[in-house]
């Protein structure tokens, strides 16, 4: 078939007839050979592919052009739930898995040469790891099927600049590929790992990775068509903003200092027991942070999950607070639109939540930013909270009540 419609395109053989998509075709039984022409598109805009053998079985039949095109997706890997999707989200500098991926057109065998290259664009606030761009090859995993493959530099190429990424196959039907069982419906991946930096943007629209994929269009003309703007992922982060108050005056306190862990129970596994760092990402010592005249400081950049805030050392007259304040993130993300519709934040001392020391403030769905509130009393740390705690100091006050009371009565008794 391929053959014969070469022949036709290049004016060896004339057809008996000529039609086009959606025209009644009610010639004689038999085998006919339809030949797309060069412009010619089905309805959902796509360029017929390929010659088609078509048997008529005696009854009238409407010609309909046989369309086959690749497929391309994007993914990513969320820490938290090890799934791939598109949207998840990370701490800066954590690293993420990223996969693109390619399905072959069904009629891959009707073509003499096949070309397919992906360009995978990453935003300003993510970056590829890879140390040295030169040898971005060494980074990619690329499989045909379950097959792996080496990006060779020949026939098999892949660069990285500017934050783009392509890879790219020259030629999947020359001999290099030869020992390879390739047909059509396989699928062709690209993965590689990649991080948020500190520029990222924070909130609810996220950084956007794209790909658009090129392709040999047709096997009897040639020619690359390309499937865009293609699917996106999207990577987020959020701001944890801390306020240092007294818990009487509601008055700021500088020279307050804290260190934040990721807590043992936190759902992405790698990630526990490392500390936040000055810019958001994770590492094995603690960081402090000290709130300024205004009672605050800031770090950018978090995951969801859950966070022990630990003060180390209280502002100048208070004493610090003893216990963790575990601070519970939980971000809904949807897939299909790519964005943060929900950001939520609740903190618990010893298991309780409790206002005495601290409360989440605010949350801004668009920065990501989370608000929490800190409180210390002048003097006197109370070191027990929430409902059971209310409960000793009445029993406390009763005790002193008693005690005053006691004295009183023996004091009027000696007078008497």
């Amino acid at each position: 078939a391929n053959e014969l419609a070469q022949a036709l395109a290049l004016g060896g053989l004339s057809p008996d007839t000529r039609a086009t998509a959606g025209q009644v075709f009610d010639q004689p039984e038999g085998y006919w050979l339809f030949v797309t022409a060069d412009e010619t598109t089905d309805a959902s805009g796509e360029v017929g592919t390929a010659p088609l053998w078509v048997p008529l079985g005696g009854s009238t039949k409407t010609i309909q052009e046989k369309t086959s095109v690749p497929s391309v997706e994007k993914q990513v890997k969320e820490d938290s739930t090890d799934a791939w999707g598109t949207v998840a989200d990370a701490n800066v500098g954590q690293n993420l898995s990223y996969r693109l991926t390619a399905k072959l057109p069904a009629n891959f065998g009707a073509f003499d040469t096949y070309h397919l290259k992906f360009t995978d664009t990453l935003s300003q606030g993510l970056e590829i790891n890879c140390p040295d761009v030169a040898s971005i090859g060494s980074h990619l995993k690329v499989t045909i099927g379950s097959q792996p493959v080496v990006v060779d530099g020949t026939h098999l190429k892949a660069t990285y600049e500017n934050n783009v990424l392509t890879v790219e196959f020259v030629d999947l039907k020359s001999e290099h590929w030869g020992d390879l069982t390739i047909a059509g419906n396989d699928a062709i991946s690209v993965e590689y790992t990649a991080h948020i930096v500190s520029s990222a943007r924070l909130g609810r629209d996220g950084n956007e990775n794209t790909v658009v994929l090129t392709y040999t269009e047709d096997p009897v003309h040639g020619g690359d068509g390309t499937i865009e703007p293609g699917p996106s992922t999207k990577t987020f982060a959020y701001e944890l903003q801390l306020l240092k108050v007294d818990g009487q005056t509601s008055e700021p306190l500088d020279g307050a200092t804290f260190n934040v862990q990721v807590a043992p129970t936190n759902s992405d596994e790698s990630s526990r027991g490392l500390y936040v760092q000055a810019d958001g990402s994770l590492g094995q010592q603690p960081a402090p942070f000290m709130t300024g005249s205004d009672g605050s400081f800031v770090i950018p950049g978090i995951d969801e999950g859950t966070y022990l805030i630990r003060e180390v050392e209280g502002p100048a007259g208070y004493e610090r607070i003893a216990q963790d304040i575990t601070l519970q993130v939980v971000s809904t993300l949807d897939a299909e639109e790519r964005v943060l519709s929900k950001l939520t934040a609740t903190t618990q001392v010893d298991g309780q939540e409790t206002a005495l020391i601290s409360e989440v403030s605010g949350v801004t769905l668009q920065t990501g930013a989370i608000e929490l509130k800190v409180k210390n009393n002048r003097g006197l740390l109370l070191p027990i909270t929430g409902q059971e705690g209310l409960s000793n100091i009445a029993a406390f006050g009763a005790i002193l009540a008693s005690t005053a009371g006691a004295g009183l009565w023996w004091r009027r008794r000696n007078n008497h």
